[in-house]
């Protein structure tokens, strides 16, 4: 029976020769993977290390500042650590302090350049691009962000944005607009009929809802940054 079924045995598709199939409870990979084996890190040693400095410098310690123990980074207690022994007159940690400064404030200065000529640069490109379209008399409203809407904050003295960034930033100013401008109207309407009121509960009603609607443009427009549309 066992010799007419090899005999009998079809080689094909899905049926390949009988002495190059794997054998019960053999295994198909029999040099793989050994069994209970754990899958390997996917991190190289140097990534772990700097994984495990990273994580080590932003673990929260317990320290004591002059307003009594405290949380902070492990890094900020370090720096603060080599700050007071630098003010106490060790000259080691006085030299590592003021180097560490000096690096950190010419990176600020270098990165402060550098967006100060990128932004500026498209500054100016926009200026000549709106310029060019109001000549040919476009459309300039893609143009986002508005190079007026690019300014210099005064007390960083960095670049500062004043308007929206993206075209979806720019319909959210623009709705935000929309309502203080329908809070105005309701506030110039309150007035009129302010002018014409005599009986005082209604003046003070209609007096604190002139208020509270110029309370919300204040918030409102400081969230847009005082923006407006550009014509």
């Amino acid at each position: 029976m066992k010799n007419l079924t090899h005999k009998n045995y079809e080689v094909g598709y899905g049926k390949p020769p009988a002495k190059t199939q794997f054998k019960k409870g053999q295994s198909g990979n029999p040099l793989g993977r050994p069994k209970g084996s754990k899958n390997k890190q996917k991190w190289g040693p140097a990534d772990q290390l700097n994984k495990l400095l990273i994580s080590e410098a932003y673990r929260g310690i317990r320290i004591n500042d002059d307003t009594g123990p405290i949380t902070v980074p492990m890094m900020e207690a370090i720096i603060r650590s080599m700050a007071v022994k630098a003010a106490k007159g060790d000259h080691r940690s006085q030299k590592l302090f003021i180097s560490a400064v000096q690096k950190v404030e010419a990176e600020s200065v270098e990165i402060r350049s550098a967006i100060m000529e990128k932004l500026f640069g498209y500054k100016m490109d926009a200026e000549r691009e709106i310029e060019y379209r109001k000549k040919l008399g476009t459309d300039c409203s893609d143009i986002i962000p508005h190079p007026d809407d690019i300014g210099i904050d005064m007390e960083t003295g960095m670049p500062t944005l004043l308007g929206p960034f993206t075209p979806s930033e720019k319909k959210s100013f623009e709705q935000t607009v929309a309502m203080i401008y329908d809070l105005e109207h309701k506030i110039n309407q309150a007035e009129e009929e302010l002018e014409e009121l005599t009986d005082e509960d209604e003046r003070a009603e209609l007096e604190g809802l002139i208020h509270t609607c110029r309370s919300i443009i204040r918030k409102l427009d400081k969230q847009i940054h005082r923006w407006r549309p550009k014509k």
